[in-house]
């Protein structure tokens, strides 16, 4: 099973920074999707905020595995995890 998390939304900027809101869903799509660098991840009733540079003015996807997790209260620590880990 994967984790797909998408910016759906730029909510402000702040001294360069937007600060992006993100829905998660749990998909078997085979794409992959691209990477980008973010500086901080933090979750607020089951969505997941994400700031990025405001130069970047394209929606941008990112993907994760999870073999078990089917709700976000149960995917949460374990994405949160692997974003603090591979990304931040």
């Amino acid at each position: 099973m994967e984790l797909e998390i998408k910016i759906t939304d730029y909510t402000k900027d702040v001294k360069g920074f937007k600060i992006a809101t993100c829905d998660a869903k749990i998909s078997s799509s085979p794409e992959k999707w691209r990477k980008f660098n973010r500086l901080a991840v933090f979750h607020k009733e089951n969505r997941f905020w994400i700031s990025t540079p405001s130069y970047m003015k394209e929606d941008v996807w990112v993907k994760y595995y999870d073999m078990d997790k089917e709700s976000y209260d149960a995917i949460f620590p374990h994405i949160l995890k692997k974003l603090e880990k591979e990304y931040i």
